[in-house]
């Protein structure tokens, strides 16, 4: 018997995008491939091993984990002359049984296996809290299409009540909205090809449903105007501090429109000069969508501070450490993450940046993301009127009032 890991073997992605990795069995004849749920990229897997990735020991540790498993099961089953069935393998490898089964606590036995981001994780740990609430999916049988359309139609009438880690956070209770249903059902869906991967259900219920379950945007988003962001810029820091790592880190995300995963996933070895530029052909981590990116003597200002490398900063400490910033430079809008990405969209678009070119700029999947800046402006343009109607208005009235005092 030989065990070897393999990268993307049946060649679904090109080697710049993530692509499973495999644990292949060769025994006598037979050749079979268990996968090990992780994914990376071509360049980030060398000898069997996972590199150039911060979470590059986690990983290995969850894929030598599944390579020991796989092995006591397979010489198991051959001890024991057993066919090597490769749903069976997968089963006893994931300690899945039928009888025991609670779809919420598989779900999270997988998040370790999963090589994902630490934010993606969170949407997964919501995710089992809502399921266990729901309490339709007992078990692998039923995991099916009507199944499917209750649990999304008790999302959707769905009235948040507090949960005691929300009161202990002083949260406040809100109705779960049109994109965090879509968020609950793209998270469980992947949840159920993963199954379908390892066997447990014969086809996932969501590939019978494309397209019925569509987002529901967010109409406007956060951003900072010009002034509040410049205000921002030139708050004074101490060098070295976690403070002065999330000022600059939401700076550079301003300066070039980058998500916070994408920043926390950045390379300059990515980019090359041209015309006194430098430029890169990036993927965005979340979508895998390709976008053209320009770092601006800003950012790259910034990023001589770090000798040419971004700080590595939890999203739960920069959010902390932004809210702080935000109260120092006097903003009193909610400033966390995303707002320095959002930003730099309505900065771009203000200044004359087509919408098709900013959807570029932004790695967005379609136009109709990127419009939701465009009706932000719109709206901030009419909230603007209503001012000026308002200022008129009086000053009408009052001058009504002087030319008629007696009245």
């Amino acid at each position: 018997m030989k065990i070897t890991t393999v990268w993307n073997h049946r060649a679904r992605v090109n080697q710049k995008k993530e692509g499973p990795i495999e644990v292949r069995i060769a025994y006598e004849d037979v050749t079979r491939y268990i996968n090990t749920g992780i994914h990376c990229r071509k360049s980030e897997f060398v000898h069997g091993e996972i590199i150039n990735r911060q979470d590059k020991n986690e990983l290995n540790t969850i894929l030598h984990s599944v390579e020991k498993k796989i092995v006591e099961v397979v010489s198991d089953m051959i001890e024991k002359g057993e066919t090597l069935d490769v749903a069976e393998i997968r089963r006893r490898v994931y300690r899945v049984r039928e009888d025991e089964v609670s779809i919420a606590d598989w779900v999270e036995q997988q998040l370790p296996h999963m090589g994902v981001t630490a934010g993606t994780i969170q949407h997964y740990k919501t995710l089992i809290m809502r399921m266990r609430e729901f309490g339709g999916f007992t078990s692998w049988k039923s995991i099916n299409t009507e199944n499917i359309y209750k649990w999304d139609s008790w999302l959707h009438g769905l009235k948040r009540k507090r949960t005691e880690a929300e009161r202990l956070a002083n949260q406040e209770a809100r109705p779960i909205t049109d994109a965090g249903v879509f968020t609950y059902n793209k998270c469980l869906k992947a949840m159920l090809f993963r199954a379908e991967r390892f066997g447990l259900i014969e086809r996932n219920p969501y590939s019978h449903l494309r397209g019925v379950f569509k987002r529901g945007e967010r109409e406007t988003v956060e951003y900072l105007t010009e002034e509040e962001m410049q205000r921002f810029i030139d708050l004074p820091t101490e060098p070295g501090t976690m403070s002065a790592m999330a000022h600059d880190l939401f700076c550079f995300q301003f300066y070039t429109g980058m998500s916070y995963v994408d920043t926390q996933a950045f390379d300059f070895s990515d980019y090359h000069e041209e015309n006194g530029k430098w430029v890169s052909m990036r993927q965005r981590v979340k979508t895998g969508v390709d976008y053209y990116s320009v770092l601006l003597p800003a950012a790259l200002s910034i990023l001589a501070k770090y000798n040419m490398q971004l700080p590595h900063i939890d999203n739960a400490d920069y959010n902390h450490e932004l809210k702080s910033l935000a109260q120092a430079a006097h903003i009193t809008k909610p400033v966390h993450s995303h707002v320095g990405r959002h930003s730099f969209a309505t900065w771009a678009l203000h200044h004359g940046v087509p919408i098709e070119i900013l959807s570029k700029m932004l790695g967005h999947t379609n136009i109709v993301t990127t419009r939701r800046y465009a009706k932000t402006l719109a709206q901030d343009v009419r909230s603007a009127f209503d001012k000026l109607d308002d200022v008129l208005s009086k000053n009408l009235n009052q001058n009504e009032n002087a030319a008629n005092p007696h009245e």
